[in-house]
């Protein structure tokens, strides 16, 4: 059992054309993460229960995440700032620092494209149509 243990190395860059890389690459995805936000209405509520991966600002729309990140390299090969997002069957929400799985629009302003952004415990909690 001693050997299944995983090593973890941190390392600090400072080479200059790495760093530069690297912000380069976090522009692109936070242009893509914007687009995302800008028609996540749309997008989350014609994909439920889909992975939609975002590059080049644009959507693509698959049943696994390997497929929508397969159109979308396929379309921008050079978009390494692209990312992968599923959207969840029934619309979440939050409640007091809560996530809530909901039928019914409770607190809309609460919600989060990214739901790790939110801290709590997760709670299943059914309503009548």
């Amino acid at each position: 059992m001693a050997n299944d243990r995983i090593s973890l190395v941190m390392e600090e860059v400072t080479d200059p054309e790495e760093l530069a890389g690297a912000r380069a690459q976090r522009e692109r995805f936070d242009r893509n993460a914007a687009w995302l936000q800008a028609h996540a209405e749309e997008i989350y509520s014609r994909h439920r229960g889909k992975c939609l991966c975002i590059a080049g600002e644009e959507l693509f729309v698959a049943d696994t995440p390997e497929e929508a990140l397969a159109l979308a390299t396929a379309a921008h090969p050079e978009d390494d700032g692209s990312f992968v997002h599923y959207v969840p069957r029934e619309k979440l929400y939050c409640a007091r620092g809560k996530m809530v799985f909901s039928w019914e629009r409770r607190h809309p302003a609460c919600w989060r494209s990214r739901i790790q952004e939110i801290e709590g415990n997760c709670q299943f909690i059914p309503r009548a149509v």
